[in-house]
């Protein structure tokens, strides 16, 4: 769950870095300054940070659509998550 509010608050952080960028270089009137450079410095960083948050969502986390959490069938044919048999790595949907 804490995932979720870290991609919601860097993608909002991201929108409001991209709308300071535009408003200080409208009331700067494309002078040469830092102002509008440096706002979008913070934005490329939020949007590298939230796609690190984004890869770790999808392949890092065991209930990820990208799961690296073996996935094993016993003698029945259920399957079990997270053995230690050294079975193959394979896509988990849940």
């Amino acid at each position: 769950m804490w995932l979720k509010v870290v991609i919601v608050l860097l993608f909002i952080g991201n929108i409001l870095a991209l709308g300071r960028a535009f408003y200080t270089l409208v009331v700067d009137q494309g002078q040469a300054g830092k102002r509008t450079a440096n706002w979008l410095f913070i934005r490329v960083t939020l949007a590298g940070l939230l796609l690190v948050a984004v890869a770790y969502g999808l392949v890092g986390r065991p209930c990820g659509i990208f799961s690296l959490v073996p996935v094993v069938s016993d003698k029945n044919g259920n399957q079990k998550k997270g053995s230690k048999t050294g079975a193959l790595f394979t896509l988990a949907l849940s």
